[in-house]
């Protein structure tokens, strides 16, 4: 048994489309799907997170932090736990 690795995709309506070289051979196949965790991000999600607006003033900046509770901050055990789920939360992730 031969393997072909090939990139496919599978449309909204629950197509799998797949370009297939010339040359192979007409018959039945055993198809494998490798689909990406959910905690992988898109090229546009990451485009999208990395685009910062800059504050155009220093009362906007301040009016950023002041929108931030900072009330849990006060009684972290584990900081790194505590990334992750602010993560999840933030991003669904």
């Amino acid at each position: 048994m031969t393997r072909v690795e090939l990139p496919g995709h599978i449309t909204e309506d629950g197509q799998l489309i797949i370009k297939l070289p010339a040359g192979l051979p007409a018959g039945d196949v055993t198809v494998t799907l490798e689909l990406p965790d959910e905690d992988e991000w898109t090229d546009d999600e990451i485009r999208a997170f990395m685009n910062i607006q800059p504050a155009a003033s220093g009362a906007e900046m301040a009016a950023r932090l002041d929108a931030i509770d900072t009330s849990e901050w006060l009684d972290i055990d584990d900081p790194v736990a505590w990334v992750e789920n602010v993560q999840r939360t933030m991003w669904g992730s």
